[in-house]
């Protein structure tokens, strides 16, 4: 199996602000980041998975822009148990990311206890870092469905999901969710966020079509980030 995929975040416009200019300097800026990644994934038994994605990332603040490559591996086993699948992943190899632009070339008074010298031009140098690495590891059954060893129904599927998240840089994260899924054409989805800053209840539904003979996936999610309001995520899935 091959894959692509595209990732983007904007924030919007927003106003600068500085010690000067508390209310705004009338010059605006947006944060935005992108990821580009190429998949592969293949069976190596009937009950075991293996993938990777190899990606390019590209963040941007206002003028000052860093990009690196960054690799994710991860498989999938299917139990026997119960219909019970196990996911585990290792993400976010990468290079190293350091910002540069423009804004970062600044005027210093080499010695301020004397009135009258001329400024220097200096430029701010910014830290190198790398991509959080992340290790993840997930279950999941259908308590029904086609294949449910619990509840067998040709028409209607239910899953429930729960993953762990432990980055290399913050605190060990857990997500719940469930999914419903009628005829595997539209999916009602709802999950919760444990152990996070801001995110909590989510929710979303998806579109399972075809279009000239090729699979057609559209997905919609709501999530709550508490203080910081809710945030729409839209994803398209075209198979070749």
């Amino acid at each position: 199996y091959l894959g692509a995929s595209v990732t983007y975040l904007n924030s919007g416009e927003m106003e600068v602000t500085s010690l000067r200019f508390p209310d705004g300097s009338g010059e605006f800026f947006y944060v935005s980041n992108l990821a580009i990644g190429l998949s592969y994934a293949r069976k190596l038994t009937d009950r075991l998975s293996i993938g990777a994605t190899a990606k390019f990332v590209h963040e941007t603040i206002w003028r000052e822009k860093a990009s690196a490559f960054g690799f994710d591996i991860g498989s999938q086993f299917d139990t026997g148990i119960k219909g019970i699948h196990l996911g585990m992943a290792i993400t976010n190899f990468s290079t190293k990311m350091k910002f540069d632009g423009p804004d970062l070339n600044i005027d210093v008074d080499t010695d301020p206890t004397y009135d009258g010298n001329p400024n220097t031009p200096a430029r701010l140098n910014t830290l190198e870092w790398s991509l959080p690495l992340v290790f993840r590891m997930g279950i999941m059954t259908d308590v029904m469905g086609p294949r449910s060893e619990f509840i067998t129904n040709m028409k209607h599927r239910v899953t429930v999901y729960f993953d762990a998240n432990d980055p290399l840089d913050n605190v060990l994260r857990f997500n719940t969710g469930l999914e419903y899924s009628f005829q595997e054409i539209l999916a009602l989805r709802a999950g919760y966020h444990l152990n996070y800053d801001t995110a909590n209840f989510s929710a979303g539904v998806g579109l399972n079509l075809e279009l000239n003979n090729m699979p057609l996936n559209i997905d919609y999610a709501i999530v709550s980030y508490g203080v910081l309001g809710f945030v729409n995520q839209v994803s398209i899935q075209v198979g070749l």
